[in-house]
């Protein structure tokens, strides 16, 4: 077999048509894997629909977990296959966007892609290519038909919000990888207004493993902010240093709702108590379970893997200081003194 011609920058665009689809986004793997293959270093995936609108779409906060579930998905089989391939620093980006905002200034079509795809398929409704005015042809990948069950019932909660005008969340955000774009993803997706973000200060990351080839506090708010302009441009993003679990949280009375990993749910525990010491308004605490075996779209092996490797800074910085131990090993035996006249 002919492997598939790499492009360093590669935009794929999806459509997503119905509820079904969002609860069931399997169909769409062969398209996210092609893409991925055929991309050396940038993939963005662009996921056009009309259940993303803020005017008639669905209501974010009411379908968290679907369109969490969603994310996990398509960055899981990107993940997947660029790990199979020792391309552990791909840079892949999903982007939700209704087909009024598809031309949104979020760098679609003013990076120059090497290659755009989309989806052929004669049970999908087309996407508007006119006004992206893209530097080359979209090429097609064609889908093989699909079937998605109609009759499942997806409960929707209804004591929460449709969204908030301003969401925290912090972190450390180190080689930002999947966990941390569907982390701040689901935050921009629930905003109105405002999202503010907590940076861990690198003073309170001395101890972190391979802490050499941590990247500092600067690039690290520079690619969060980065990464968040590009998802949902329409938000105002308050990205600042912090250096405890607080940050703007124990004092700030305009956030009313917090975004965390399950992992650090505990810190929203803490806040909570801060919070009413100060006699501040609980914050609606919202939690990504990107890793969670229980997850509708997800296999057990999906949910190992991911926690494991994929959405680990840990492992990426570990996974550098092997790879630069290797290049050291290659260059070392690339000199090899010799005697004169003797053979090489």
């Amino acid at each position: 077999m002919v492997p598939a011609q790499q492009f360093q920058q590669t935009l794929l665009l999806l459509s997503l048509d119905t509820i079904e689809e969002l609860h069931d986004p399997s169909y769409l793997k062969d398209a996210v894997v092609e893409a991925t293959n055929r991309t050396s270093a940038r993939l963005r995936i662009l996921v056009v629909s009309q259940l993303f609108s803020s005017e008639d779409g669905i209501q974010p906060a009411h379908y968290w977990n679907a369109v969490q579930a969603f994310l996990t998905f398509i960055y899981a089989e990107a993940t997947k296959v660029a790990h199979a391939a020792n391309n552990i620093l791909m840079d892949v980006e999903v982007i939700l966007r209704d087909p009024e905002h598809i031309s949104a200034p979020t760098g679609h079509a003013g990076i120059k892609w090497d290659r755009v795809l989309a989806v052929k398929s004669e049970h999908r409704s087309p996407i508007i290519f006119d006004s992206l005015r893209f530097t080359v042809p979209p090429a097609f990948i064609t889908l093989s038909p699909h079937n998605l069950s109609k009759n499942i019932s997806h409960p929707i909660p209804v004591h929460r919000s449709t969204t908030y005008p301003v969401v925290a969340l912090g972190g450390t955000f180190d080689h930002l990888h999947p966990g941390h774009k569907i982390l701040l993803s689901m935050s921009a997706w629930i905003a109105s207004s405002k999202v503010v973000i907590g940076v861990t200060d690198d003073k309170l990351l001395v101890n972190k493993s391979n802490h050499e080839v941590l990247e500092p506090l600067s690039y690290r708010m520079e690619q969060v902010r980065r990464f968040m302009t590009s998802f949902k441009p329409s938000l105002e993003y308050e990205i600042v240093p912090i250096e405890d679990v607080y940050g703007p949280t124990g004092w700030d009375p305009d956030i009313q709702a917090l975004v965390v990993s399950k992992e650090t749910q505990t810190g929203a525990d803490s806040i909570s108590d801060r919070r009413m010491e100060k006699s501040l308004s609980p914050l609606e605490v919202f939690v990504i379970e990107v890793i969670s075996p229980s997850a509708s779209v997800m296999t057990l092996d999906d949910a190992k893997q991911l926690k494991e490797a994929k959405m680990s800074s840990t492992f990426i910085r570990q996974w550098i200081v092997d790879q630069r131990s290797k290049d050291l090993e290659v260059t070392s035996s690339d000199y090899s003194p010799r005697m004169p006249g003797a053979f090489p």
